[in-house]
This record gives C-alpha cells, structure tokens and sequence, in this order.
C-alpha cells in the first residue's frame, strides 16, 4: 500500500477558505486510511490560522453535529467542517447545517498509471461507465482523462449516478464502492483502489441472488424472533420500531431491538444466540461490506429494505419491483388486536442477560453437565479389523 503525504492534500486551498470566511472552530474530519496525516494537517493549518481552533474527528460512528455535545466547552462547538477525503455522499454522514469543505486527493501519476494498467485488462468491454468516489475525484479531470484513455479504443463515459444502468458492460469504480444497490444494479463491477493497489471484481446479478435467497431464507425461517439491530442510526428509532413491530406481528415473529454501534458488530451479533434471524438499519446506504461478511453467517442477516419485501411490501430494489401487486401501507392490523400484548417487551431495547430460556442442546451431549462424570477406563487398542492380534497384522 502506498504510503499518504500530507502533499497529496491541499492544505492552502483549507487555509484560504477558513480565512476568506472567518471561521473560528473548525471539525477536521478524516477517513480511517488518512489518520495517519492527521495531526500533522493540523498542526500546518494551526501555523497558518493562529485564530482558529481545530477539532480533530476521529470516529465515525456519528455525524459531526454531535461534536458539540463532546467538548466541554459549549463556545468550542464548531462552526464549519473540512473533510479530507470521502467515500459516502449519505446526508447522515454530514453536518445539515454547518459549511463543508470536501478536499479530494492531490493527482498521482503512480496511481493513475495503476488505474490504466487495471483498464487494459477489461479494453475488450465496448460499453465502459467509469465512476471514482469523493477521495479520487482528481482522475475525472479533463487531463487525467485523457491521459488514462490514451491508449484505449473505448470512450469513456462519466455520469454522477447512485444506480447505474445495466445497460454497461463494465463499471469502473474508483475508491471504496460501499453502497450495496450499487452493486447489485451492475452487470460487472470492478472495484479498483489506487491507494492500497487493489482491485475487486463482482458479478452483479450474483451477488443479487444471494440477496434474494437470503430474503426467502428469512421468510421460510421456523424461528419466531428477530433481532432488529440499529447501526450507526442517527435519526429517530420510534418510526422504525413502530413498523417493525407491525410486520413482524403479520409475519407472526417477535422483534427484539438491539443498538450496537461498534465498528465490529457484525462480530457482536453471536452474543444473541437465542435470535433466530437479523435485521440490520443503518442511516447510511453504506452496507455492501457487511453484506458480504455476513452472508454466510448460518442464520440469515438483512437489511431494512429487504425486510420490507420480505413482509410484502412494494419496494423497487436490486433494479426491480418487488411484490408489485402489494397494496397494504405500514400500519396497525385489525387482527392484532386479539393477539397477545408484547408491545412494552418489544419495544425495549435488548440487554445480554434477557435471554434466560435454556438451551435444548449444547454440543455433543444431551442435557451437558446432568450426569456425575464417570471415571476414565481404557479400551482397546489396534485397528477395527482386528484388536487382538494387531501385531500379526504388521
């Protein structure tokens, strides 16, 4: 992987917005692969605005309104944001009312003739869309464009879409591609990161038969309870828990509702054995990473719109309507009345210690642990042929 500079950021271009504007605190936000220039950013744009004051975001599990809420002092909240460098244009992701300053990377011609040589590869496709994400949005420069089409017979096509036409024959992405429709809405993908020099390949249409036999695996599940687990949510969770506490009295399923924000939840979730079956939300469409550590897991792990066409619902996802005839709004039931009242349990959020339900079976015993263990005694030895003779055997 190649190493990041600091030169490889505008840092005067940072400089002279904060100064032209008069900002006083300014949220520096940097992705994970950028931590590692972070403070020396700071500390160059500190020397250049003596009158401002940075505050470095490290986390991402939240958006930068919430870093008023951090500080200590109230008067040291922050009144613009500068992110370097971006994967995601999900408006959870950023602040809703301060400025922002996105700053790209600086061009790189190690790293444009990485992308070229990845191009050639794939110079028999005549239908080429090439996309780059916020970070490595220098290459869709007029120059670089040129440079990296130079020796090839096809003429590229640029659009700024969230779902592109399968129309394609290949789509080249730039950067870190997280969105999972993205995917699924392409004929081929290839997912090419400059920086780590790495490349990922996907069949569209394969990964959305895998979602698609997760649905149905979802809806075919004996299993009566769910697990709704909020990630990196950062709207209200009262709309979300209303419905699913809806669909899932249709589908005749208790939901149980989780918040694990951790970086690692997917991790987390065998903490919940008794759970038959997952729903994750996320703020953010950001899910195609998850979706691929997660499909294998035994019990199956979706997402809230696959959920919604798991119970029914008219949704358009993965390029297609799905349950299209569907006419039914979420909303309460007339039948749900005579059902058992579990509201106030489901609408709990879910602890550990919840689950106090024995297990039926544990390994390669029946009711572990019941009988005194008995005391060790030595069988035979040899080969099943023959235990009694085993040296005439040799």
């Amino acid at each position: 992987m190649a190493s990041i500079h600091l030169e490889r950021f505008n840092v005067k271009e940072c400089t002279q917005w904060i100064t032209s504007n008069g900002f006083h605190t300014i949220c520096l936000y940097f992705l994970p692969q950028f931590y590692c220039v972070a403070s020396e950013i700071a500390t160059v744009l500190k020397q250049q605005c003596n009158d401002s004051h940075f505050l470095v975001m490290i986390s991402g599990s939240s958006g930068v309104d919430t870093v008023k809420y951090r500080t200590k002092d109230p008067k040291s909240s922050p009144d613009a944001v500068i992110y370097f460098g971006a994967s995601c244009l999900c408006t959870a992701k950023y602040s809703s009312a301060l400025p922002i300053l996105f700053v790209p990377l600086e061009p790189d011609t190690s790293e444009l003739k990485y992308i070229s040589e990845c191009l050639k590869e794939f110079s028999s496709e005549k239908r080429i869309l090439l996309v780059a994400d916020l970070t490595n949005s220098w290459l869709l420069l007029e120059e670089n464009l040129s440079s990296l089409f130079a020796t090839s017979s096809c003429t590229p096509e640029i659009c700024r879409l969230r779902r592109p036409d399968a129309k394609y024959d290949l789509v080249l992405f730039v950067g870190e591609c997280k969105n999972l429709e993205f995917v699924l809405n392409c004929r081929k993908l290839v997912v090419v990161n400059p920086q780590k020099r790495s490349r990922e390949i996907f069949d569209g249409p394969k990964e959305f038969r895998k979602r698609s036999s997760l649905i149905e695996k979802f809806k075919s599940q004996s299993g009566k309870q769910v697990g709704v687990v909020f990630v990196n949510y950062t709207q209200s969770v009262t709309p979300i828990m209303s419905s699913a506490k809806t669909f899932c009295k249709r589908q005749k399923k208790l939901p149980y509702f989780l918040s694990l924000n951790q970086n690692d939840y997917e991790l987390r979730l065998g903490n919940f054995g008794q759970l038959e079956s997952f729903v994750l939300v996320n703020s953010c469409d950001c899910t195609a990473e998850v979706a691929q550590a997660t499909a294998k897991y035994i019990y199956p792990i979706i997402f809230w719109k696959e959920f919604l066409i798991a119970c029914s619902q008219r949704i358009s996802y993965g390029g297609i309507i799905w349950n299209e005839d569907a006419t039914e709004e979420a909303g309460g039931d007339e039948d749900d009345e005579g059902e058992e009242d579990r509201d106030e349990e489901s609408m709990k959020l879910v602890e550990r210690d919840l689950f106090k339900r024995p297990d039926g079976w544990f390994g390669l015993v029946v009711d572990a642990g019941s009988e005194p263990v008995s005391q060790i005694k030595e069988g035979l030895r040899g080969i099943p042929s023959g235990y009694t003779n085993e040296e005439e055997l040799f």
